[in-house]
């Protein structure tokens, strides 16, 4: 199908992974429309549409949401983590570069990504048939583990020891309003998210210092049909610990899911628990 000169250079501003499919999509409208060129008018209105579809979203992003032939053998697992060590971020409570790194070690020890490919049925990969993990720094979780299949964000909890001085900067820097100094410093821990702000807030040496630090391990997370939170499994867990429980996770739905089947159902099918977190 011939393009005129203006469509023709509007096509280059498209991102490179998506151009092929935007070029297809938009003949395709201009063929149903009886006509045999694509303007610059066809161009726009396709562009339109691709925008309110795709809005937001980074080039990588649109690669992976891409349907892919089964046949280019795609990777099947998508290990990312929040920008926080890039950015500088003070909320971090953990070496997220690391732990992904190290994450992605422990599924590649196991050609987790090839042998997830050889049990899909279907003939292209979509991004809802990959494992997706991730890493946040803090409870701010900006790479959502919520909603992915394994993910972990850092924790560090508050302990206070002595010397305060009722100054109430701990009280102001809570985003959760769960620390009190009123009657002696306490922390409701039922509300409390572990960030360490209020930690880092305490102008007082040893007066208020971190506890027990790592990581909350979430697990079946998913958006679509049916969405759902991942489930927490363990607090302040250590990296080994991480590892060996995304290890557990991976064997397990290997083993005893169903073809096509979700981590957050077959997790609620079977009923999983890590078997290094079950005692």
């Amino acid at each position: 199908m011939k393009w005129d000169a203006e469509a023709q250079k509007a096509l280059q501003n498209v991102p490179f992974v998506v151009r092929p499919l935007a070029r297809g999509k938009i003949e395709e409208a201009v063929r149903r429309a009886g006509r045999d060129v694509v303007t610059l008018a066809d161009y726009e209105e396709c562009h339109r549409q691709f925008r309110r579809a795709f809005a937001g979203k980074k080039e990588s992003d649109l690669k992976h949401a891409l349907p892919v032939s089964r046949d280019d053998r795609p990777a099947m697992v998508l290990v990312e983590s929040c920008p926080g060590e890039v950015r500088g971020c003070e909320h971090l409570l953990i070496p997220v570069t690391q732990w992904a790194d190290e994450l992605e070690a422990v599924l590649d020890g196991i050609r987790f990504s090839e042998r997830l490919l050889e049990r899909l049925e279907d003939d292209s990969v979509l991004l809802h048939h990959k494992f997706r993990v991730s890493v946040s720094g803090c409870p701010n979780c900006c790479s959502q583990p919520q909603i992915k299949d394994f993910g972990v964000h850092g924790q560090q909890e508050p302990a206070y020891l002595s010397g305060c001085t009722q100054c109430g900067l701990c009280v102001d820097a809570c985003p959760d309003s769960c620390v009190c100094v009123q009657d002696g410093p306490q922390v409701d821990r039922s509300v409390c998210l572990y960030c360490g702000d209020c930690i880092r807030a305490c102008p007082v040496p040893d007066c208020l210092v971190a506890g027990r630090s790592g990581a909350r391990i979430l697990m079946g997370g998913k958006l679509g049909r049916r969405p759902n939170l991942a489930r927490p499994v363990k607090e302040f867990a250590s990296l080994e610990q991480v590892k060996e429980a995304l290890l557990d996770l991976a064997e397990a739905y290997l083993e005893s899911s169903e073809k096509g089947e979700r981590v957050a159902d077959w997790m609620r099918r079977v009923s999983f628990t890590p078997r290094t977190l079950s005692s």
